[in-house]
């Protein structure tokens, strides 16, 4: 449009170069990167709609500058190979700050994700089913709108130092994390924790 905005849900294959190197807009992003594939777009700030990650063992997908989402991210592995494929080997959102609604990050494996500078999720934070990441960490996590869900990774610890708000932490089926950083979370934000976790923190 006449702001510069890619309206309509965008294909990231379907971008030409010019776009993918300074397209700052978009309505919706779908992503779909195969095994051993990259996508990198520098200059995109603002998601008007939502993020859709797929992917099948990506080398790498990064959008540093994106800065806000208004929709959904939903990232997932498309394959349900019992031997969790990749679904980016590095995932970067360096730069995203705020995201209206919600974050899911289901099957797959991801290796590495770096969500630093995240502060604001307006629904839940869900990671279910994840294999490959050992910890998560949201140093700049100040508000999440409804809860966390934690459900069958591989997760040995989470922290979010600075949050202040939540409504609750659930956490299910996940064998190697140490709950005591869930209970550490939940008590900075006057939250609780629930699900099938250790209760010895308490």
């Amino acid at each position: 449009d006449n702001n510069g905005c890619l309206r309509g849900v965008i294909w990231a294959e379907r971008l030409t170069e010019d776009q993918i190197a300074t397209g700052w807009c978009v309505d919706t992003l779908v992503i779909r990167v195969d095994r051993g594939g990259r996508f990198v777009m520098p200059t995109l700030e603002h998601i008007q709609g939502d993020l859709r990650i797929y992917g099948d063992g990506a080398r790498q997908i990064r959008l540093p500058a994106v800065k806000r989402v208004e929709g959904d991210v939903l990232i997932e592995s498309e394959s349900r190979d019992p031997n969790y494929p990749d679904i980016a080997n590095i995932l970067d959102l360096t730069g995203l700050r705020i995201v209206d609604k919600g974050i899911f990050l289901t099957g797959g494996k991801v290796t590495s994700m770096n969500l630093q500078n995240l502060e604001d999720v307006g629904t839940d934070i869900v990671i279910d089913g994840v294999r490959g990441l050992d910890s998560v960490r949201f140093p700049s996590l100040l508000y999440v709108g409804a809860e966390l869900q934690l459900t069958d990774t591989t997760l040995t610890s989470v922290a979010a130092p600075s949050l202040q708000s939540i409504s609750q932490i659930v956490s299910t089926d996940n064998p190697l994390l140490d709950e005591c950083d869930l209970h550490t979370i939940a008590d900075s934000a006057m939250s609780e924790v629930n699900g099938t976790i250790d209760q010895s923190c308490l």
